[in-house]
């Protein structure tokens, strides 16, 4: 097997994934421990380097992109747990080949592994990177902790997969296997808020940057980020942001 891929496994034990094994079968998967020498001898032996994440925090993003500033023309490929679309539109800016959300299935495996045997790894030349710590680590994965348990994740998927609705919390908490009380105590020890706060939080997030678009009603705004009262949205966006989102639409950049 001519292929190879240098894989950083940054999931935890308790979730590692059979994704890398999977790859074997097509090609050599060299698996990365520090004890195994200088990164950049391993590096110039292989076609690609993976990333696989669990649940990526910022410690973690930083390391994919150290990685891909000092070796930009090696091409980086990134799997996750977590559904979020600013990853993926960070992933997009650093310029990472393959971007999945776990499970990968094997016809991906396979794709992947084809696209490799068909273009070698420097073909593409040298890409510059040098500014790319202006795209600043995606907001959500400070809510993401290794450390951590991961026991109340299917509750951050869940939100970030259903802001435009509804979101109740005993129902959230049964994502979670725990009862509404545990939940909303164990939620509150890994991330120093409470689950409603943390809701709020990325509601007030998401509308600020839908409001970037001058055109925007407000009501549209409102109604996708979970609210059906824009009255009761315009007094809480400025409670949070301190201007009214009708003062802030059409902004050049997105409220932090």
């Amino acid at each position: 097997m001519d292929t190879s891929i240098l894989w950083f496994n940054l999931s935890s034990p308790e979730n590692k994934s059979n994704v890398a094994d999977e790859f074997s079968k097509h090609c050599q998967v060299l698996e990365y421990e520090y004890s195994s020498g200088l990164l950049e001898d391993v590096v110039r032996q292989v076609n690609l380097i993976c990333f696989e994440y669990d649940f990526p925090d910022v410690a973690s993003l930083e390391l994919l992109r150290t990685t891909r500033i000092q070796y930009p023309s090696v091409p980086v490929m990134m799997i996750s747990c977590v559904h979020s679309e600013e990853l993926a539109i960070w992933a997009l800016r650093m310029q990472i080949r393959e971007y999945f959300v776990s499970p990968v299935s094997a016809q991906e495996v396979k794709s992947v592994v084809e696209a490799l045997e068909s273009q070698q790894r420097r073909d593409a030349g040298i890409i510059d990177l040098t500014h790319s710590r202006r795209f600043a680590l995606p907001t959500d994965c400070r809510y993401h902790n290794s450390a951590q348990k991961t026991s109340v994740m299917p509750a951050i998927n869940y939100v970030q997969t259903h802001l435009h609705e509804k979101i109740r919390e005993v129902e959230v908490a049964r994502l979670c296997n725990m009862s509404p009380f545990k939940f909303s105590r164990e939620f509150k020890r890994c991330y120093d808020m409470t689950f409603q706060e943390y809701v709020i939080t990325l509601r007030m997030k998401k509308a600020s940057e839908l409001l970037v678009n001058p055109n925007v009603l407000v009501a549209d705004v409102a109604y996708q980020v979970g609210f059906r009262d824009p009255s009761y949205f315009t007094r809480l966006f400025k409670k949070h942001k301190g201007i009214s989102p009708s003062d802030c639409r059409g902004a050049e950049t997105a409220l932090s």
